[in-house]
């Protein structure tokens, strides 16, 4: 007694495989996305796809797959046709070079004014930080030089005053 797989492929399957498969071919595209195409449709794997078109249903299409690849080959020479008249058609005058260019031109410079501000503004960063540096020196200095002039302004008896003071203190000790 023959047991079927649960997995088995039907004809139906084959058939949808093989239509989307020569579509493909037809279109230009390529079996890998045939196949991603139809696992999607089928919930099965790409590679499941690609080994059953490979293994069994590809003998089975030789004439059509013939056919789709003169038909993908026709269509070309069309679209390559069809461009080359585009191509010729399109006609670009002096001018529009020139327009082009000085636009191009004015988008450089503008690039480089950029770029300067840029390289600028991090140098005007970098010098406020010295300057925040050289004002709290400053600072510093002034504070040291009221102190020491304070110490050496005091009138002349308010000194003999610390002095006597400071004896005072040595000889009671």
């Amino acid at each position: 007694m023959a047991t079927t797989r649960q997995d088995a492929w039907t004809d139906d399957e084959d058939l949808l495989l093989a239509e989307v498969v020569l579509r493909h071919i037809r279109e230009g595209g390529t079996q890998l996305s045939a196949f991603k195409e139809v696992g999607r449709h089928l919930s099965r794997t790409p590679a499941a796809c690609g080994f059953r078109w490979n293994s069994y249903v590809r003998k089975q299409y030789k004439e059509r797959i013939e056919e789709a690849k003169q038909i993908r080959k026709a269509e070309n020479y069309e679209v390559q046709e069809q461009k080359k008249e585009k191509v010729s058609s399109l006609s670009i005058t002096l001018e529009d070079v020139i327009v082009f260019l000085q636009s191009y031109k004015k988008e450089e410079e503008e690039m480089e004014l950029y770029k300067k501000i840029e390289t600028l503004q991090k140098e005007k960063e970098g010098l406020l930080q010295q300057l925040s540096l050289y004002e709290e020196e400053y600072r510093t200095l002034f504070d040291y030089i009221d102190r020491k002039r304070n110490s050496m302004v005091l009138e002349p008896s308010e000194r003999e005053r610390k002095r006597e003071k400071g004896i005072l203190e040595k000889t009671s000790k």
